[in-house]
């Protein structure tokens, strides 16, 4: 008796450890050492817009597989140690500029599987620390001049399965640290090949 006992108290402390003090309704909050901080697990919560009261040290957001639609300027300000978000999987149609103002520290951005048609002018400004961006999955069909501008660290980008006709001229411009290009035109390559092949000249000279 005296065995569970003692086995119980100190599972629960360990359990009380990991959660941190604040948390998003309808999210879950642990800390990490993947990230040196606090992850948010709000996957799977029915959510339609992006919570409030993340931590201070907030350094991993799942937000995947929710009912999100829309993001507006500044949704995530503040989160400077946030290093990984992941809105995959959700409703997103549109971005708009400054939506991911703020997050300095951000590495990994997933935004697959959702339903993005055009990308404008400016949506990842501020973004300088970005190595990863995963936009799978979408409706893309139009990529504007500056699409990506500000993305200087920006190693992998993966725009697979998206329904792209347009991609305008600078679309491309700025990722000087592009190493990997992930594409599928599903288009009539003889009638866009030239404006495609023009907007790509960017990353190769």
């Amino acid at each position: 008796m005296y065995s569970w006992t003692l086995w119980i108290l100190v599972s629960y402390t360990l359990i009380c450890t990991c959660v941190t003090g604040t948390c998003p309704y309808s999210c879950r909050c642990y800390k990490t050492s993947t990230c040196n901080g606090t992850k948010v697990n709000c996957r799977w919560g029915l959510l339609t817009r992006v919570p409030t009261g993340f931590p201070n040290d907030t350094c991993y957001i799942d937000l995947g597989w929710n009912r999100i639609t829309t993001m507006g300027n500044g949704t995530f300000l503040g989160l400077t140690s946030l290093q990984t978000l992941d809105m995959g999987w959700n409703g997103i149609t549109t971005m708009g500029n400054g939506t991911f103002l703020g997050l300095t520290s951000l590495q990994t951005l997933d935004l697959q599987g959702n339903g993005i048609t055009t990308i404008g002018n400016g949506p990842f400004v501020g973004l300088t620390s970005l190595q990863t961006l995963d936009l799978r999955w979408n409706g893309i069909t139009t990529m504007g001049n500056g699409t990506f501008l500000g993305l200087t660290s920006l190693q992998t980008l993966d725009l697979y399965e998206n329904a792209i006709t347009t991609v305008e001229n600078g679309a491309f411009i700025g990722l000087t640290s592009l190493q990997t290009l992930q594409v599928y035109f599903i288009m009539e390559i003889r009638t866009h090949q030239w404006s495609i092949q023009y907007a790509l000249k960017d990353l190769i000279e």
